[in-house]
């Protein structure tokens, strides 16, 4: 007797039970939500350093590496297609009977207990078989129980003589691939609008020193004017109007602060982290020149984007099924092992683990499908079209990308030229801000000089930081069309 069939089944068929219990228990088990980074330093943090908090942090970024987790199954279960499949059973019956009647040859129901005449036999001291005397026979109510104890084990395989399997694992493969690309392109997404957030807070911070510098010009405005009032140089009007200009200005202090503090935030949300975070940042608003070629970037866009790479896995993945479809009419070759053991017992018999009666069988078959109806063939023309569609598709993007390529590369110039002009016009102003300053100190200009001077300047100022802004998103932007940094 076997070392299972010490055991009572119930006793194993709880335990089972509870092992399944368990194992659902820690499969349900809930994940517990992640707390967000709050940063708080005084050490500068470059872009750079941004992008990696963003790489641990930000949620997009974090899903689209849970989706990387199907991989491995997707892998396994392509190359399963190629394993045989393997099932364990294993069953316990029991029924009870009673049966006091019974049908008669002729269709009568007769009940029992049933009495009969029967002829006895024995065999002489010759060895020949005789009939003897009859007696009679009662045959009491037929009852009882039945128990059945059975388990079995099979191993069953198949195949396609037509590759459909070679096909179905270099089609996970290809699916695999493009999950790594659609991290890619969200990891580039995601650092893309870092960038241009980045970008933004920083010019945020000059206007808000440009609000604070032009502060501070105006109050000094108001300090002179008030001195000039006190020797008679100006009317009372002047210092009135001084003083509403630093109001103005307090006014556009507060406006730059908010505005900062807003584009702090978005950028804390972008990187995943506490809104509150408070950290100052590398100042790298600076332009450079665009130094590369039209053609070297469209080159560099259809060699680098995440999906471009994707169509082109794609219109693969539906070549491979329009051959998996042309298999289709190819055999099927199968082939199996089962064995199975039962056995009967009364009531008086426990179930067993280990039954008595083997059985064990092995088949082998090649099945091929002649004529279904032109099932084969509509599948065969769908996966056609899909194909072609997928290579139109293909087309149309390529033609996107060098599209939106050479749109943020003709922009990209056209602001490099207008942020020479800004920048330009913004040491002119600051120039004649300077000289009109001294001027009213020495009282030859008017303050309503002073003011144009003045409103000059800051506007100078605001559209050279803009045009920067403007240049670094833009430079942000082609980044994102090419599929990799440009410096």
């Amino acid at each position: 007797m076997s070392f299972l069939s010490r055991f009572h089944p119930f006793t194993v068929l709880c335990t089972i039970a509870c092992m399944c219990l368990i194992v659902l228990s820690s499969g349900f088990a809930e994940a517990s939500t992640p707390e967000l980074l709050r940063i708080q330093t005084q050490t500068p943090l470059s872009l750079e350093q941004l992008l990696d908090a963003a790489r641990t942090h930000n949620p997009d970024l974090q899903k689209a590496k849970l989706e990387l987790t199907v991989n491995r199954m997707l892998k396994l279960s392509a190359i399963g297609d190629f394993l045989p499949s393997l099932g364990v059973g294993y069953q316990i019956s029991q029924s009870s009977y009673y049966s006091p009647t019974y049908t008669n040859p002729d269709g009568t129901v007769s009940s029992y207990p049933l009495t009969t005449t029967e002829s006895t036999f024995y065999i002489d001291s010759l060895g020949y078989y005789r009939q003897g005397p009859s007696q009679t026979v009662t045959y009491p109510v037929p009852e009882g129980e039945r128990r059945n104890s059975s388990l079995y084990i099979s191993l069953q395989a198949s195949l396609n003589l037509g590759g459909q399997e070679i096909l179905g694992l270099d089609n996970a493969n290809k699916s695999i691939e493009m999950n790594q690309l659609t991290l890619e392109e969200t990891t580039q997404q995601v650092e893309s609008d870092i960038r241009q957030q980045y970008y933004q807070v920083l010019a945020y911070q000059k206007l808000l020193e440009l609000a604070h510098r032009v502060l501070d010009q105006t109050q000094d405005q108001l300090d002179l004017a008030e001195a000039r009032f006190e020797v008679g140089s100006v009317t009372q009007m002047d210092v009135m109007q001084a003083e509403i200009d630093v109001g103005n200005q307090e006014n556009d202090v507060l406006s730059a602060e908010h505005n900062l503090k807003m584009s702090r935030e978005e950028l804390n949300r972008l990187l995943g982290i506490d809104l509150s975070s408070e950290y100052p940042l590398v100042d790298e608003f600076r332009v450079s020149p665009p130094d590369f070629t039209l053609d070297d970037l469209v080159k560099q866009a259809l060699e680098n984007r995440p999906d471009f790479k994707m169509s082109q896995l794609s219109g693969d993945i539906y070549k491979n099924y329009v051959k998996m479809n042309y298999g289709n009419y190819l055999p099927y070759l199968t082939g199996s092992i089962s064995h199975s053991r039962s056995e009967q017992s009364g009531s008086n018999v426990d179930f067993t683990l280990d039954p008595r009666n083997r059985s064990t069988q092995y088949s082998l078959g090649l099945s091929w499908s002649i004529f279904d109806g032109f099932g084969r063939e509509k599948e065969l023309q769908e996966a056609r079209v899909a194909h072609r569609q997928a290579q139109l598709d293909q087309v149309a993007l390529e033609q996107s990308i060098e599209q939106s390529v050479r749109q943020s590369f003709y922009t990209l110039i056209r602001i490099w030229d207008q942020s020479k002009i800004t920048e330009k016009n913004r040491d002119l102003a600051r120039r004649h801000l300077e000289l009109e300053q001294e001027r009213y100190r020495l009282g030859s200009a008017s303050q309503l000089e002073l003011r144009s001077s003045q409103v000059t300047y800051t506007q100078a100022e605001t559209d050279h930081i803009s045009k920067t802004l403007e240049y670094l998103i833009n430079f942000a932007l082609l980044d994102e069309a090419v599929g990799g940094l440009l410096r």
